[in-house]
């Protein structure tokens, strides 16, 4: 990727940009309830059917076919444990879930990666959380959301986590 020539120059990093438009408040603008409700900008409640959610949209420069995407979320419960699911979907083409993740009152952030094929379209991607089985309500504390493109990187891992919207 090219670099503004403003932006200082690093040798053996790589460059990190964060597509989700509001990686702190999921009150703002853009955030999807599907039978879910945001209560804060950190808190939503999932509904007790299986696949309830909230996501937001994201501009994938380029589009998304062929590319790889890593989503990453610092979650945690206010008391006992959750289980939930991160949940990609790619221009509004195909759904992808992460394998069930249970959280608990310790902050940890999550990752989930997925690799798009050919078909993906060539718009957006979206991130989010899916309620992974069905039950009660879950309340659920979410914030430093980050998406970003890493294809073709060498380094793969997570990056660190780089706040935008706020």
């Amino acid at each position: 990727k090219t670099v503004e020539s403003s932006e200082p120059r690093f040798q053996g990093a790589r460059r990190v940009e964060n597509i989700v438009p509001f990686s702190e408040n999921m009150e703002a603008t853009g955030w999807v309830e599907a039978s879910a409700s945001i209560t804060s900008p950190t808190t939503v409640d999932l509904s007790g059917s299986s696949g309830s959610s909230v996501y937001i949209d994201c501009v994938v420069s380029g589009g998304s076919a062929n590319k790889t995407m890593s989503a990453s979320v610092l979650l945690w419960v206010n008391s006992g444990t959750e289980t939930i699911r991160l949940k990609n979907v790619h221009s509004s083409v195909l759904s992808y879930t992460s394998p069930d993740i249970e959280i608990n009152t310790t902050p940890t952030r999550y990752n989930f990666t997925q690799i798009y094929g050919a078909g993906a379209g060539t718009g957006n991607a979206s991130i989010g959380l899916q309620n992974a089985l069905a039950g009660g309500v879950k309340t659920i504390n979410a914030s430093d959301w980050m998406f970003e493109d890493i294809t073709g990187q060498t380094n793969q891992n997570p990056s660190e986590y780089v706040s935008t919207g706020v």
